[in-house]
């Protein structure tokens, strides 16, 4: 578990950085105590799976991706937008199958 928790603070700041968000201002979106955004990046103190929650959700990326376990960081809310479009590109994939099956004969 402490590999995961190392993961989780490389990618909680690296994501706090990237929406240019300072630990304060993270911590007040999330309402949680400043010092441990601090502790979590650094991996001195491990979150508790609500404390991963609502960084997530203040962050707008899924926990699943600041716990390492995927390299998406779309939350799940986004999911069915994401399927819709894999499904419409695994449509065209199979329509360009077709044709190129059509000119091999």
């Amino acid at each position: 578990m402490l590999i995961a928790m190392n993961v989780f603070g490389e990618r909680l700041k690296e994501v706090r950085e990237l929406q240019k968000m300072t630990r304060r201002e993270l911590a007040k979106e999330a309402g949680i105590d400043p010092s441990l955004i601090s502790r979590y990046e650094h991996g001195d103190r491990s979150p508790t799976a609500e404390n991963i929650v609502r960084i997530a959700q203040a962050l707008k990326v899924s926990a699943d991706y600041l716990l390492g376990l995927t390299d998406n960081p779309q939350p799940y809310s986004d999911l069915p937008e994401m399927v819709k479009k894999e499904l419409e590109e695994c449509e065209q994939l199979e329509e360009k199958l077709k044709k190129i099956k059509e000119i091999l004969g």
